[in-house]
């Protein structure tokens, strides 16, 4: 049960904070409810599950706060052009020959390591071309990869129009690398097959995330198409690769292709294991950095690759689908969100790209006249070549497949081509056996983890504040034996290690068994030490930090500190959400300090942080160090202070579902009868008071209030004639409007930059006044 409880530090001569735990959210309930429906702590990793579930409520948030940021005319013109192109290529207008879809035959999306060393080349100069031409301000590449937020990014995410919103988008960003000059012509984007990884015993030791693909993996990026680095809008790229999330398995791609419907892969109907966005989002943790975030994911390039991969997925599920006798062009669920924004996800509404609508990105047009995918790689055990000297075969669950090298296999294998004679060796047979690790100057365990201190589309470390963090972690049940045994009368008993909680039951009778899901590629095993990733999201403020805190899985149990950091509240209070996470993917129960005591109580993990004295909050990482060690009354011993530690984090690897979770409630598409009441003139809305004028409007929620009573528009929607040409302005919004669909009612949205125009019933160029957009916002 989520509870609210103020907890207060005493003054300390270090400036602290005051740290409240308080509710999460009632809409991030919500999104709990519906993943409680669809799925559980043992058959998902729990990570997964909390990073799905916040990612959506972080969705619907962005578009709050960002829905009515207006983007440069520049930007404007940009978006618009490039869509009009796809626009005008699907619906194949006399325009399209010299825009988009040429004579000439479709373009071929390969997988990045089956280009050729000119065609990759040619890519990675197309990228680097469109990041440095500044004739759309800061640069053509980060006007296009900014498009992804605000109020768009809600309709392309959480539903079953994410397909088509980043087909579109994908297509865009390929025509604009096009564009970049006439040697640019016959670039596409590569995908990135993430399989190559997830079947490598260390996926992150793959040669994509070197200087010969995408550049470094860990801490600041370089090398690659990132050339000497890749300075953004969100400061330098970063990445930690591998920390958080897996790549895309087989199982997995298995799970969605073999489907025909596609309310099988997306949507309210469809099962977790099939969800294709569900399983696309790990690998945006899994390279992590920029690319972990909605609003900046664009700016590192492997995003296109990753969602070029995507889609090639997609159309082989749609491939499936009409083998099966399925119309794929207008095959679209009755339900097409999970925890998303129905209306911007319906059939007509409007897909985010020129006049398009959802359907619209269905469109057989795409794959039947503009490009297609060349098969990814494959082996066999008669054929062991994969066709790249950056892949290589492997015997993998009884099959072979093909798998990524490390580069210091690929740097091998060009020096045995230097060293061959002109009689060529037989062809070797696949292997089982991986070849030796890259070296690296960090293991998988012991790389530090780069921030990027974006926080509301700045990166600056002063703009946050740290809190210590108490990991209390047991023992995992997979652990098998530390090695060290007792000895009784002269001879040794290795039953049970010294540190074992089964040999003593005292101990043992409160470690419940658990087998609670993991990563595919967890493979810890007996390792003496482990890694507890602890994550702060903004609920009030855009922005995410993590760091991990080191544990010793040999004990029965033990505790480690780390320090988190969250907004600083010095001009208005800060809400965010803490989470923890082990590195197989198992979350921690979040658990906070009773005032005036040392006992730990279940709470939410939610905190609010204000600027009242007196002050409880490190301003940097070294005064919160101060906060919980006493150097002062005896500095040969430091005392530890923790009474100042807060929030603490139990990892128990139980599988009961603790998230709070809560129904939404049923929303009436025309609530009959309902009026609005407006306050009167230079009064404010009080309690039992002042019950203000009635309104003859409609509030159909999401920010819209039509101008007229809900029991007329309920009437007027009846009428299926009638319906398909209704609109209303929401009169509260610039850019909102409400459109009638088979009877009901849905709350739709111009694109940025744009504002309804109730006179020609659509959206025309313009700018907003969205001054008062942080209206509903969750407040401190």
């Amino acid at each position: 049960m989520i509870w609210y409880l103020s907890l207060m530090i005493g003054l300390s001569s270090y400036v602290q904070a005051i740290v409240d735990q308080t509710d999460i959210p009632e809409e991030l309930t919500w999104n709990f409810y519906v993943a409680h429906k669809k799925t559980s702590m043992s058959s998902t990793p729990a990570n997964a599950i909390q990073s799905w579930c916040t990612n959506v409520y972080k969705w619907q948030y962005d578009n709050i706060v960002h829905g009515g940021r207006n983007a440069s005319t520049g930007t404007r013109q940009l978006v618009h052009y490039l869509s009009d192109q796809v626009f005008q290529s699907i619906n194949h207008t006399d325009r399209v020959k010299r825009q988009v879809a040429a004579s000439g035959p479709k373009r071929k999306r390969k997988e990045i390591r089956m280009l050729t060393e000119s065609e990759l080349d040619l890519y990675f100069k197309a990228v680097r071309a469109a990041k440095t031409n500044t004739t759309t301000s800061p640069n053509v590449y980060e006007a296009l990869a900014e498009f992804h937020t605000g109020i768009t990014s809600i309709s392309a995410h959480g539903g079953c129009n994410f397909f088509g919103w980043h087909r579109v988008y994908l297509l865009m960003y390929e025509n604009m690398l096009r564009a970049q000059g006439p040697e640019f012509a016959e670039v596409t984007v590569p995908y990135w097959d993430s399989r190559l990884e997830s079947r490598m015993d260390q996926p992150t030791s793959t040669v994509l995330f070197t200087d010969r693909f995408f550049g470094t993996g860990s801490g600041e990026a370089s090398g690659g198409v990132l050339g000497s680095g890749w300075q953004t809008s969100a400061g330098p790229l970063i990445r930690n690769i591998g920390t958080d999330g897996p790549p895309m398995t087989d199982e997995a791609i298995v799970n969605v292709t073999r489907m025909t419907r596609m309310r099988e892969i997306c949507g309210a109907d469809s099962a977790i294991e099939s969800d294709l966005e569900f399983h696309h989002n790990g690998v945006h943790r899994w390279v992590d950095g920029q690319m972990a975030m909605l609003q900046t994911s664009p700016l590192d390039p492997c995003f296109w690759s990753h969602h070029s991969f995507i889609d090639f997925v997609w159309e082989a599920f749609r491939l499936n689908s009409q083998r099966n006798g399925v119309s794929i062009d207008t095959d679209y669920p009755e339900n097409p969100t999970t925890m998303g924004a129905a209306e911007l996800h319906a059939p007509d509404a409007a897909l985010g790209f020129a006049e398009m609508t959802v359907i619209d990105g269905l469109s057989n047009t795409f794959t039947a006249e503009i490009y297609e995918y060349e098969p990814p790689p494959i082996c066999t055990v008669q054929k062991p070549d994969c066709g790249s000297k950056y892949l290589k075969c492997v015997i993998f669950r009884n099959n072979a497949h093909c798998v990524s090298r490390t580069l210091a296999e690929v740097i091998q294998w060009e020096n045995d081509q230097t060293l061959r004679t002109t009689v060529a060796p037989p062809t070797l047979p696949p292997t089982g056996c991986p070849y030796p690790p890259t070296p690296d100057l960090h293991n998988d365990r012991d790389k530090p983890y780069q921030n990027h201190y974006c926080l509301n589309g700045k990166s600056d470390i002063r703009q946050w504040v740290y809190i210590p963090v108490k990991v209390i972690y047991r023992r995992p049940p997979e652990y098998k034996s530390y090695g060290s045994y007792p000895i009784y009368n002269g001879r040794s008993s290795k039953t049970n290690d010294i540190y074992a909680p089964s040999a003593y039951s005292h101990v043992n009778q409160y470690f419940k068994s658990g087998k609670p899901a993991k990563y595919e590629k967890c493979a810890e095993g007996d390792q003496r030490i482990s890694s507890v990733y602890i994550k702060s999201i903004g609920l009030n403020y855009d922005g995410i930090y993590k760091e991990y805190a080191i544990v010793d899985r040999r004990v029965a149990i033990t505790v480690s500190t780390a320090y988190i950091a969250v907004k600083n509240p010095a001009t208005e209070s800060s809400l965010a959400l803490l989470q923890a996470t082990d590195s197989c993917g198992r979350v921690c129960r979040p658990v906070c300090k009773v005032p005036n005591s040392n006992i730990y109580r279940p709470c939410s993990g939610a905190v609010r942080l204000t600027s009242a004295f007196p002050r409880h909050y490190g301003n940097d990482f070294g005064n919160a160090v101060m906060d919980i060690w006493d150097f002062k009354s005896d500095a040969t011993c430091p005392q530890f202070n923790s009474e100042n530690i807060l929030i603490a984090f139990y990892c128990d690897f139980q599988t009961d579902w603790f998230w709070s979770s809560k129904q939404p409630p049923v929303k009436q598409d025309v609530p009959a009868g309902h009026v609005i009441r407006k306050p009167e003139k230079g009064r404010r809305f009080n309690k039992g008071r002042n019950k203000g004028t009635v309104a003859p409007g409609c509030d159909l929620g999401y920010g819209c209030v039509v101008n007229k009573p809900c029991a007329v528009l309920s009437e007027e929607g009846k009428d299926t004639g009638l319906c398909s040409t209704l609109q209303y302005q929401c009169t509260n919004s610039c850019h909102l409007y409400a459109k009638c669909w088979y009877g009901k009612l849905y709350v739709q949205h111009c694109n940025r930059g744009m504002r309804y125009d109730p006179s020609h019933l659509k959206c025309v160029p313009g700018v907003c006044d969205y001054s008062q957009s942080s209206k509903g916002l969750p407040h401190a």
